[in-house]
């Protein structure tokens, strides 16, 4: 299809990809041609019977945290993926989120003998969850593995679980 790529279709082009010999991706790709992929989605997910569409539907329930992921990215957070190019990460996999330089300073205040604020708090404040990050990734589930909170270096490790 023609035109400016949405959201939406950046989030869903690689799931497709990857998933082109389910009947579930059949569908939409079929359903696509001429329309809005918002819409084929949806078209599939009522058409199919449940077990069938179990992935889309979860996709689409995953969207909403791609959207916030999508939000922070324009804050100036960023994220490292630690697997082979264009492809959905597989457990085990790891990435790095680094945060935008104001974040980085407050965290390190938050790195302290003396902490006034939790550090899960903090990222959860600032809309940075599991659920964004494995939305962002790819991935279904991830796990926080670490953070160096030492300014200029500042990284929030994760390992995708699912």
């Amino acid at each position: 299809m023609g035109g400016m790529v949405t959201d939406f279709e950046k989030f869903m082009d690689l799931r497709l990809a990857e998933s082109r010999s389910e009947e579930a991706t059949i569908v939409v790709l079929e359903l696509w041609d001429g329309r809005r992929l918002e819409d084929a989605v949806l078209d599939a997910i009522e058409s199919l019977p449940n077990r069938k569409s179990k992935r889309l539907r979860q996709w689409v329930d995953q969207f909403a945290y791609y959207l916030q992921w999508r939000s922070l990215e324009r804050e100036g957070w960023e994220m490292e993926k630690l697997w082979w190019g264009g492809m959905l990460p597989r457990p085990g996999d790891q990435l790095i989120v680094r945060p935008p330089e104001e974040i980085k300073r407050n965290l390190a205040e938050i790195h302290t003998p003396f902490p006034t604020m939790n550090v899960n708090s903090f990222l959860e404040d600032h809309g940075l969850d599991g659920n964004v990050v494995a939305a962002a990734a790819g991935a279904r589930q991830v796990d926080r593995r670490g953070l160096d909170l030492r300014g200029d270096a500042a990284r929030i490790d994760y390992k995708v679980v699912a």
